[in-house]
């Protein structure tokens, strides 16, 4: 494979997608990451205090393997987000404290309910 086509791979502008229960992410620079919706276990909004000269607001996909960390100004992140606030227990509140901080943050937006979880006795 020749330089051009090896550049043309790896520098190019960076997206998000999410197709299919599939989550495509491009960063400027390196190689597609993908991961599934069904593997996602924590979703937060990361913030700093960088702004507004540098990316200060992040949303961070963390699975059982991996870690994807998503800046706001990549195409595709609007409607990532407007798709992930359809899950179950999704909060909103959350994104939008979120969005009106300047400090370095984390903030935990959604968190896969446990499958093991402990059942509830009748009140009788």
């Amino acid at each position: 494979m020749d330089l051009h086509r090896i550049i043309t791979k790896i520098i190019v502008p960076a997206y998000v997608e999410l197709t299919n229960n599939l989550i495509v992410y491009k960063p400027w620079l390196g190689f597609k990451k993908r991961i599934s919706t069904e593997s996602l276990q924590t979703i937060q909004i990361e913030t700093t205090d960088k702004g507004p000269l540098f990316e200060d607001f992040f949303m961070v996909l963390i699975t059982n393997k991996s870690v994807i960390r998503i800046a706001q100004e990549i195409k595709g992140f609007d409607h990532l987000l407007s798709e992930l606030q359809k899950l179950p227990g999704f909060d909103n509140e959350a994104v939008i404290k979120a969005s009106t901080c300047v400090d370095n943050a984390v903030f935990n937006v959604w968190k896969k309910e446990s499958l093991n979880k402990p059942i509830e006795a009748d009140p009788k």
